[in-house]
């Protein structure tokens, strides 16, 4: 029986490897969520000026500072997902407009999500020092 090139699990293999471009969580992940938040918190707050009388900004500024770690909440629960299943998709235009609306309100409850995004943080950098521990007392 000859083997095809393009098997199945070779093809599955690829696409595993091609969605692991859109999971990393690193610096520039980070660098990168403070950049956009920075756009969604100046957005938030021309909102917020036009809607109500007191002034906004510690909150702004306080979300905007806690917004990367609450969009890694979002991100691992089903944003990387969408962002590999609609990267070249031809709704891609409407897909952006929804993602605005996402990160504000991610931008507006990154108070309550951002904990959870902290805890993951912390979770995997101790699951990382554990793992490279283990490594050390096999050699």
């Amino acid at each position: 029986m000859v083997r095809h090139p393009y098997s199945i699990q070779r093809q599955l293999q690829e696409e595993k490897e091609e969605r692991k471009q859109f999971r990393n969580i690193d610096r520039e992940y980070i660098k990168g969520a403070y950049l956009y938040g920075l756009l969604i918190a100046a957005l938030a707050y021309f909102i917020l000026q036009l809607g109500y009388e007191g002034d906004q900004t510690a909150m702004v500024l306080l979300s905007y500072a806690l917004y990367p770690f609450g969009r890694i909440v979002w991100d691992l629960a089903i944003g990387f997902w969408l962002d590999y299943r609609f990267n070249d998709a031809p709704v891609q235009v409407f897909y952006t407009q929804l993602k605005v609306v996402i990160h504000l309100l991610i931008l507006m409850f990154s108070l309550f999500l951002a904990p959870i995004g902290l805890l993951y943080l912390g979770g995997s950098a101790l699951g990382r020092k554990v793992k490279k521990w283990g490594r050390e007392d096999g050699d």
